[in-house]
């Protein structure tokens, strides 16, 4: 666990100085209490050392502290073992030794030597700033997590303003260190941590390191619009080292992505897709407030999904590849049944030709071949024309729109009626589920079927209109028009296939017409329409 191990460390040497302290007490002459106290500096020297690597690992810092500055951060410490138990060679630690029995049992009688100050100075700034990491982890910790690191903070404080009341002369007891019998005290507190709050079991992440770590840009600004932060992601994704892109304003910094330029210029929260270096990102602009609802000034969040888009376009691949083999399969089935009916009725009409030239009918015969030849003919032509129009109508990569204004194209080219597509600016690419693209492509091609056949028109006009969470597509020619009552009590034109195709869509067909005045067929289907936001909005 983060800190397990300097906490370890730490407690292992409180144990040293706890011991030392109290053989040093209980000695009876100089030399065994100076032994004892010397003992003790393993403590002394070491204790806030491990502290300090306690908090940083503890407040997320660890990355900091590599064997090397661990190392230097080791050199006073040394040093002050090696000044104390060499101390009668030069004084550095303690001058003026003796056993001092004015109080209630003796003590150590010294004056401090130069290196103590060194020793103090560096020892106390380690405690310092080790209790200064903590406070802040606490201070920005979720109330969840602060009770924990509170309770660190405190359980390391005693002790170390016990120690500076001693150095400072300021004890109870003149000349008696409190600070070991004030780690009983620490030893409760911590106890109380590690069971009630986990204390190294659930150990709070430094957000610092969650948005270094970041694989998505985040940037954030003031309320004046001016970037005050950015992660690494952020850098690498904008071009901007955080040195110079901190402080310019949000229109300068986005000057290459106009679209997100134009995001934040709305001051909402809302997002958008853009393109940068062939990779899509989710931008996202947040609103920050501090706990009173104040605004801080704006998050923005740029969320690589180049990967989900890649999916997306396979699985609409995919999806546009089943429903083109379902459609062939569905003209398979309808070449066959009309073929079927013709080759049929050719087999019956040749086996009775057959008899009436047995019976030397030539002329009868020759009747009826004419009419096998006209309708062979006729078959031949509709079966041309029903592959000739059967061919464009598989969406690929181009999307629906494309496919529909080649066909028109197409049409307009082989059969000479003027064309009209309009409105394809409505349609984006991925709005219709892949099968409802060629629902609606064969519809389209099965009315302008009719259209050439029985209307005698000279244009017709295809429009796309968007009508609420559905789409509304518009076939009208300027024809001579028909009873649709008359049609659909025969079945003519197609008219049952085209309501099946919709309905198969999930959507309605609508046929208006009237002798002499056109026809105007109107299909509509659901479809997932983005709003202005970028989110999409579901069927209705």
């Amino acid at each position: 666990m983060p800190g397990a191990s300097p906490f370890a460390a730490m407690m292992l040497l409180v144990l040293i100085w706890t011991i030392g302290n109290a053989l040093e007490m209980a000695g009876a002459d100089l030399p065994t209490k100076i032994f004892w106290a010397n003992l003790e500096y393993l403590g002394y020297s070491g204790v806030p050392l491990a502290c300090l690597a306690l908090a940083l690992e503890y407040a997320g810092y660890g990355h900091w502290l590599t064997y090397r500055r661990l190392a230097g951060l080791a050199i006073i410490p040394l040093l002050t073992q090696a000044a104390v138990w060499t101390n009668p060679w030069h004084g550095l630690m303690r001058r003026n030794v003796y056993l001092d029995t004015s109080g209630p049992f003796p003590v150590i009688g010294k004056d401090y030597g130069p290196w103590a100050t060194v020793h103090h100075v560096s020892s106390y700034a380690f405690m310092f700033v080790a209790l200064a990491l903590l406070a802040h982890a606490a201070w920005r910790a979720s109330r969840h997590h602060r009770p924990q690191i509170l309770a660190l903070l405190i359980g390391l404080a005693l002790p170390l303003l016990s120690s500076l009341s001693y150095v400072l002369r300021l004890n109870p007891i003149r000349r008696l260190d409190l600070t070991p019998a004030m780690f009983n005290v620490m030893g409760v507190v911590l106890t109380w941590g590690v069971f009630r709050w986990r204390l190294f079991d659930i150990v709070p992440v430094a957000r610092s390191m969650v948005i270094e770590g970041m694989v998505d840009g985040l940037i954030i600004f003031d309320r004046q619009g001016r970037a005050v932060d950015l992660n690494p992601a952020a850098e690498r994704l904008l071009g901007w080292p955080a040195t110079k892109a901190i402080g310019r304003p949000i229109a300068g910094l986005l000057q290459p992505w106009p679209a997100l330029a134009d995001l934040c210029s709305r001051g909402d929260s809302s997002s958008v897709e853009i393109m940068a270096d062939g990779r899509s990102y989710d931008a996202r602009f947040l609103s920050l407030a501090d706990r009173r609802g104040r605004a801080l000034g704006r998050l923005l969040i740029l969320h690589d999904i180049s990967e989900r888009k890649h999916a997306e376009a396979r699985l609409l691949a995919q999806q546009r590849a089943l429903a083109a083999l379902q459609e062939r399969e569905r003209l398979a089935r309808e070449l066959h049944d009309g073929l079927g009916q013709v080759l049929g009725y050719l087999n019956v009409q040749a086996q009775a030709i057959r008899e009436q030239l047995a019976r030397g009918q030539v002329a009868d015969a020759e009747q009826a071949l004419a009419r096998l030849a006209t309708i062979a003919q006729e078959a031949h032509a509709d079966v041309r024309a029903y592959i000739h129009d059967a061919r464009p109508a598989r969406v690929g990569a181009g999307g629906l729109t494309v496919v529909l204004a080649e066909h028109l194209r197409r049409f307009s080219r082989h059969y000479g009626l003027a064309t009209e597509l309009i409105g394809t600016e409505t349609l984006e690419d991925g709005a219709l589920e892949p099968a409802a693209e060629e629902e609606l492509l064969c519809i389209v091609q099965e009315a302008l079927s009719n259209v050439r056949e029985h209307a005698a028109a000279t244009r017709v006009r295809v429009a796309l209109a968007a009508q609420g969470c559905q789409l509304q597509v518009d076939i009208e020619d300027d024809g001579c028009g028909f009873d649709p009552q008359v049609a659909g009590l025969a079945g003519g034109y197609g008219l049952q296939i085209m309501h099946e195709r919709a309905a198969e869509a999930g959507g309605s067909l609508q046929l208006v017409s009237a002798l002499g005045r056109g026809t105007h067929v109107i299909v509509r289907l659901p479809w997932h329409r983005k709003d202005y936001r970028g989110h999409e909005s579901a069927p209705g």
